[in-house]
């Protein structure tokens, strides 16, 4: 399967916060006229490293936009990677990427 990163995007959140994200793929992956696959299942939205704590969970597509809420994760300075894999109906064999870096804080780090 051919992958390409759409974009790489930096978070902060709260250890105790959930934290919404949306991502536009018209605007950053698929061509003019492309959508996405309408099935959940046809995308990835997987926390990347198993250390970090964070939970993913309300995925869901609407037109070409994913959706979904990140909650937990354990406190650290350095970046944990959650990744989002989308599929377009036209290009089956593409799958555009994005990457969320997100830094997790607990109440010391404020």
């Amino acid at each position: 399967m051919n992958t390409s990163v759409a974009e790489i995007v930096r978070l902060k959140k709260h250890k105790n916060a959930q934290l919404s994200y949306e991502f536009d793929w018209s605007a950053h992956w698929l061509r003019q006229g492309e959508n996405l696959s309408p099935a959940v299942a046809d995308h990835l939205f997987e926390a990347v490293e198993p250390d970090s704590g964070l939970t993913i969970s309300d995925q869901a597509v609407v037109g070409n936009k994913t959706f979904c809420m990140i909650s937990g994760g354990n406190p650290s300075p350095s970046e944990w990677r959650v990744r989002i894999a989308a599929k377009g109906v036209a290009r089956r064999k593409k799958t555009g990427v994005v990457e969320l870096w997100i830094t997790v804080q607990d109440d010391e780090q404020q």
